[in-house]
């Protein structure tokens, strides 16, 4: 019985562990917590969400290869004809970028 728990335990803290380095993203925003795909709904609020919070494609260390978040991207142009919003003004050359 001791034996049991203490493998339950030791179990447990392991997972809970590795689920909280794993929730981190390089923008340090879990998707639950990033607001920028709020303006879509269906097909382009999950590729948006995909694109720029789950795969984090807009950043240095995306979270996934660069041939999914090409194909994410053009799935969202696509749907919706234009970039995604995570992308910003620099992108899209309607900005000063600094």
């Amino acid at each position: 019985m001791r034996q049991s728990l203490l493998a339950f335990i030791v179990f447990s803290l392991v997972i809970s562990i590795g689920f909280s380095a794993y929730s981190q993203t390089p923008d340090e925003m879990t998707p639950a917590e990033e607001t920028v795909c709020d303006g879509f709904e269906g097909a382009a609020y999950g590729l948006c969400n995909a694109y720029c919070e789950a795969m984090d494609c807009d950043s240095k260390e995306p979270q996934a290869s660069d041939t999914a978040c090409e194909k994410v991207f053009a799935n969202f142009m696509k749907k919706t004809d234009e970039e995604p919003p995570c992308l910003g003004c620099c992108a899209q050359n309607t900005c000063e970028c600094q």
